[in-house]
């Protein structure tokens, strides 16, 4: 963890999670094969290039399947269901102030899946392990929260860190009713 003005360190803290340390501990732990070499996977999951530095971090989403090591691959147009592509100006609030002061702004194209777009047929091509942003409006974002999707006793679920303030419990929420009142959805598949 670091800023702009503090020099970043990787921290490891199992104690508590949020949404997006829960899927770089996850990634880093799938590809990882001893304890040290979990810090190796953490830093190449976390970081643009492994660097460990507050501007390297991939603070977004969409930083997974475009930055390298790229963590996943996007398939939310893949998914046979209608999507809406928009271009962002990651780290850009609308009235011009950064979201993360220091790391530059940018441009990325985005995909997601409207709520109202999500049916059947896409909840079941979505596979157990797939990551899952849920989509912002907000200009400068591209998600405002993260998850993994499972799937068990014929439903799919959304893996994330609550982000109620009870101490960043991981919970199972079904996935149609933690999505409904959200505008969509971003889905990458781990590599």
């Amino acid at each position: 963890m670091g800023s702009d003005s503090i020099p970043e360190q990787l921290v490891v803290n199992f104690n508590g999670v949020d949404c997006f340390t829960l899927l770089d501990y996850v990634a880093a732990l799938s590809h990882a094969s001893s304890r040290n070499d979990f810090f190796t996977q953490l830093r190449l999951t976390r970081y643009h290039q492994g660097q460990v530095s507050f501007t390297q971090r991939k603070h977004f989403f969409s930083d997974w399947f475009s930055l390298p090591p790229v963590n996943a691959r996007d398939i939310t147009d893949k998914l046979n269901t209608p999507t809406v592509m928009v271009i962002k100006q990651l780290n850009l609030k609308a009235d011009g102030v950064y979201y993360l002061p220091g790391v530059p702004v940018t441009p990325r194209t985005i995909h997601y899946i409207p709520t109202n777009n999500i049916n059947k047929a896409t909840l079941q091509a979505l596979q157990t392990g797939d990551y899952l942003g849920i989509y912002s409006p907000l200009t400068g974002l591209d998600v405002s929260h993260t998850g993994i999707v499972i799937k068990k006793d014929n439903q799919v679920w959304l893996r994330n860190a609550s982000s109620l303030k009870i101490n960043n419990k991981v919970v199972d929420t079904p996935l149609l009713s933690y999505i409904k009142s959200r505008p969509g959805i971003v889905v990458a598949r781990p590599l």
